[in-house]
């Protein structure tokens, strides 16, 4: 599996030019710090199917939605439609930044480890207090990720 990569952060400039490929890895990142948060498997897995939806749609979604004309698209729902709507008038959202204020960011860098997905990197956090690329490999080397559930000793070497 390739590591995800971070949306780039949305500069403040007045003309908002989003991709379906970039307000889809918004997206995905949402579900990313709700899943590292411990969030409902029913809301990560909703913020999946949009991202996925708007990744593949038809329509440039972002112009669509700055037309006053919201696409349908599978799996985006009301609540979802109005944070894409958000993203795509204002270049910003306030529910990924607030989700990024109670998440340490550098939990988002584990993510690009082999075998290393958002669950883990939230069970490591929250059980080991372990928030960096520099803790997690010493944590590693001694031996403490196997406290960890779902994490096996040849996880851990590597």
């Amino acid at each position: 599996m390739a590591p995800r990569e971070r949306p780039a952060p949305l500069d403040d400039s007045t003309e908002v030019v989003l991709t379906n490929g970039r307000l889809a890895a918004v997206l995905e990142e949402i579900a990313d710090l709700l899943e590292i948060k411990g969030g409902s498997g029913y809301k990560v897995a909703a913020y999946r199917r949009a991202a996925d939806s708007v990744a593949h749609a038809g329509v440039e979604v972002a112009a669509a939605y700055r037309a006053g004309e919201r696409p349908a698209l599978r799996g985006v729902g009301d609540s979802i439609s109005e944070r894409i709507e958000e993203l795509a008038t204002t270049g910003h959202s306030g529910y990924h930044q607030a989700l990024c204020g109670e998440v340490p960011p550098t939990l988002l860098e584990f993510l690009a480890l082999p075998g290393v997905g958002p669950r883990t990197a939230g069970e490591v956090w929250r059980q080991l207090g372990i928030a960096t690329l520099p803790e997690l490999e010493r944590a590693a080397r001694e031996g403490r990720l196997r406290a960890v559930r779902g994490i096996s000793a040849r996880m851990e070497a590597r």
